[in-house]
């Protein structure tokens, strides 16, 4: 079991603001996660019944909505998502046909894991699996705020 206490810390410093994770299944059917923007708060949503290797996937994943696309979710805007019986295929890959937002997401979703795995082994004396993981992305080398930022607020 992951320690939620991690997503909790680590999630607005992926996000890039405050997060508010709750663990619960979204309000949509079939949904495994789901970012939303609540009048300016940033808020996550995850199926609490999830694999701890899917918590992870769901968890960056929502992460990265609110990193790249705060200003487009919304609580009337759920063109954005897909559910879960077309998130994966076979092998549990994440499947989104080419929809340029979830491909964004999936994009930096494969960059944190890589670095989270390239770098668990820091942490080897701090606990197991994908808890490293998470405790190596809070030392992610994340760039400094911009300007040119602007556009995914």
């Amino acid at each position: 079991m992951i320690d939620r206490n991690l997503f909790e810390a680590l999630a607005p410093k992926l996000a890039g603001r405050p997060v508010l994770i709750r663990w619960q299944a979204p309000y949509l059917t079939n949904f495994v996660g789901y970012a939303m923007n609540q009048n300016g708060k940033a808020i996550i949503d995850i199926d609490p019944n999830l694999i701890d290797e899917e918590t992870y996937r769901v968890f960056l994943h929502e992460c990265a909505h609110i990193k790249f696309h705060f200003a487009l979710l919304s609580g009337q805007n759920e063109a954005h998502k897909a559910p879960k019986s077309e998130t994966l295929n076979y092998y549990g890959q994440v499947l989104h046909d080419q929809n340029p937002i979830e491909t964004e997401a999936d994009k930096q979703v494969e960059k944190w894991k890589e670095y989270g795995e390239e770098n668990a082994w820091k942490f080897f004396y701090q606990g197991k699996g994908i808890d490293l993981c998470l405790k190596a992305l809070c030392y992610y080398p994340f760039p400094i705020p911009g300007p040119w930022d602007r556009w995914h607020s």
